[in-house]
């Protein structure tokens, strides 16, 4: 009854038959190992099998030959042969580029070329702008930057205005001292008087 009650001393009892199973058969393996063992013999028996690759030629129609990027079909003999891969295009000997179809059914290999090539240009010219439209931002600064910019040329403006507006009354002022004898001048008709 009290093992019953106490679940700890009915684990303890377990352990302690499980270690004595092992002292009298060490060569023995218990379910769980079994099983574990089973499943990944079972799970690695399963990743190595691979399915057997097919010859082109065995295709007989458009649809199920170009969906393998090997394969090419032509339509002038209706047939799919393996793509050439020494060629980055394939030779007008296996079949003509608007007769070929590769990828899908409805584009000849012409038209698919040409459509790759203004994609390509696209992203090419894209790039581009976008990298020149970064450069000109930098050499440019935009916001907060450019508003400092402007404000400090404003205020050199206005000081330069400012000095030559102070450097004209200062002339103007002068004219007047030297008209009225205020300014010892020897310019001045009666500074030969003054100094006797």
């Amino acid at each position: 009854r009290t093992a019953c009650r106490n679940p700890r001393r009915r684990r303890r009892r377990r352990r302690r038959r499980r270690r004595r199973r092992r002292r009298r058969h060490p060569g023995s393996v218990s379910r769980r190992s079994k099983a574990k063992q089973k499943h990944r013999f079972v799970s690695q028996g399963g990743c190595q099998t691979s399915s057997p690759t097919t010859a082109c030629s065995a295709y007989k129609t458009c649809d199920t030959c170009v969906p393998h990027a090997k394969c090419l079909w032509c339509l002038t003999n209706s047939t799919c042969t393996d793509y050439p891969v020494s060629w980055l295009l394939p030779p007008a000997s296996v079949c003509k580029l608007s007769q070929a179809r590769w990828g899908v059914c409805w584009m000849n290999f012409e038209a698919l070329i040409i459509a790759l090539a203004v994609l390509c240009g696209t992203i090419l010219i894209s790039t581009i702008v976008c990298c020149c439209c970064c450069c000109c931002c930098k050499k440019h600064p935009s916001g907060p930057e450019r508003d400092v910019e402007r404000f400090a040329r404003k205020r050199e403006e206005i000081r330069q205005r400012a000095e030559e507006r102070k450097g004209e009354r200062k002339a103007r002022h002068d004219e007047i001292r030297r008209k009225y004898g205020l300014i010892g001048d020897a310019d001045h008709p009666y500074s030969k008087f003054e100094n006797e």
